[in-house]
This record gives C-alpha cells, structure tokens and sequence, in this order.
C-alpha cells in the first residue's frame, strides 16, 4: 500500500482539486490519503470532511482544535501513514499524471537499491487565473543525490515518493522536528538510504498563491531558517568531505544574506557565530569562505 502523504491549511479554493488528482490515480496497488488539517479557519476542513463520506476506506483526516504550525503538523501527519512507500503532495498543489504513482512504484519495486524517486513539475499562478508559467525540470539528475542536498538543493514534496523506513520516520521525528524547512531535512534523511532517482516526467503542479507558506515570508526570514535547518543536519554528518561541502552551503546562504540586508557587521557576526559551531578543519571552512566573498 501506498500512504499519500497531505499537509493544509486553509486551501478551500484549492484541496479539492488535489483530493480528485489522487483519488483519479490508476493503480494495480491499494492507497490511503492521509491529511492532516490544521486547524483551518476557512471551508477546508468541510470539504475533506466530504471526500471523507464517500471514499472512507481511502481518505484518513486528521483534525485539531487548535493550530499545531507547519512542524507538529507535518510530524503527526507522518507518522499516521502505514504504507510501504509515502507520497507526498500539499493541499495547494495537484498531481497532473493519473500514472503517476504507478509509473513510481514500479520503478521502487524493480530497484529496491533505491529510497525514493521524483519527477519534474509546473508552475501555475493563481493570481492570474490559474495560468501556466512554466516547466520545472530538477537540476538534479545524478543517482547520487546527497552531494547536491548538502550543497543546497532540495526535492519538492509535490512529485516526491519515498521507502517508509521506521528509523527514517523516527529520525525526523525525533531530530528534524525542528527544522524550518520539513522538505530539506526529509530529502537528507532519504538520501542516507539510498539513491534516489530522478525520473525526467512532469507529474504535478504547484501553485503560486497569496496564501501560500513561502510566498508570504520574506526572503530574511527563508534564508535564516535554511541556515537552521542546514546547521542542524550538519550536527548528524560524519564525513569530512560532506562536512566541507556543507559547510560551503551555510556560509554562502550567510553571504545572500548579508547582501539582501546591506549590514556588513551582522555579517561579520554571523561568520564569527560559525566558527563557534563548525569547530573542524577552519582553515579549509575559512579558504572556501574567501571564495564566496
């Protein structure tokens, strides 16, 4: 079985949308949608609640009667799915792809040596009427994903499929809970386990939106929680090489940074903050410091 993995929060104008893109998925498996709602103040609630009455063997709706925040939510919601694989979407965005989660699963089953696949997506604007922007094609192609995690790349959820191993779960649960950024941290723990493939297909789309977590935030606020979430993975790293390379990725997320905000002395504190922190090898941190300046 296959657990469909669904986080909202006040989506009305958009959850049914995503519901229909899994629920029209054509499989020789069963799935499970496992959402969790936190706490929306609009319809949304109502409208899962609806699905719910007529697909009760399928759709699993986790409520709470306060708001949890994106972290405990997503860690509740997780931990629910009981299937062999984790799919996962947003309540925002939609799966364009009615093979899509049987083409992924037949790929994961013909090739256990990997932990997770993912495929290519497009941008619609919701402020321009649903409008097509454009094709979003990863970067990454290598096998070999957790170089490229190190070095800031992150899988988006929306096309992401993913072994669900125990100690995976219990690792974000009990590690990564706090981490800002859910998808980063998720993208290092599944890249630990194994390759990851990238399938060159467009299977979803994602959905710009005024309502939407990241779109409201400004880019200050993006690029301190990376710098979080980055340190605290740094923190479960053991090679020096991957230290190195993440090293590079946190200093050069503390340059942008300090070039957005014109402040010359956070900066300097900043640097002196990570030399407290990564206390191996500073001449090597410090050289490829001196390249990003």
């Amino acid at each position: 079985m296959v657990s469909v993995y669904m986080i909202t929060y006040n989506h009305e104008p958009y959850i049914a949308q995503a519901l229909e893109s899994v629920l029209e998925q054509q499989t020789d498996f069963d799935f499970e949608i496992v959402i969790g709602d936190d706490c929306s103040t609009d319809g949304t609630t109502g409208i899962i609640a609806e699905y719910q009455k007529k697909h009760p063997q399928k759709i699993h709706l986790l409520t709470s009667d306060t708001n949890l925040g994106a972290k405990e939510n997503s860690v509740r919601t997780l931990k629910a799915c009981r299937g062999k694989y984790i799919a996962t979407l947003e309540g925002d965005d939609y799966w364009t792809d009615p093979m899509k989660l049987q083409k992924q699963i037949d790929f994961l089953e013909r090739n256990p040596e990997f932990s997770a696949c993912f495929g290519g997506y497009f941008v619609v604007d919701a402020f321009n009427n649903g409008e097509k922007i454009n094709n979003i094609h990863p970067r990454q192609r290598s096998d070999k994903v957790l170089k490229n995690i190190l070095g800031g790349y992150t899988i988006h959820p929306r096309t992401l499929i993913f072994r669900n191993h125990e100690s995976l779960v219990r690792s974000f649960v009990n590690d990564f809970a706090e981490c800002y950024n859910g998808d980063t941290a998720i993208s290092f723990l599944i890249a630990t386990y194994g390759r990851i493939k990238y399938m060159d297909q467009l299977f979803a789309a994602y959905r710009m939106h005024q309502g939407g977590v990241y779109s409201t935030k400004s880019v200050e606020y993006h690029y301190n929680n990376l710098i979080n979430t980055y340190t605290t993975i740094f923190k479960h790293l053991h090679s020096k090489s991957d230290k190195k390379v993440l090293s590079r990725t946190i200093a050069n997320f503390h340059r942008r940074l300090a070039i957005i905000s014109f402040k010359e002395k956070q900066y300097i504190k900043s640097i002196r903050n990570l030399k407290n922190t990564f206390k191996y090898n500073m001449i090597t941190f410090f050289k490829t410091l001196r390249e990003l300046i």
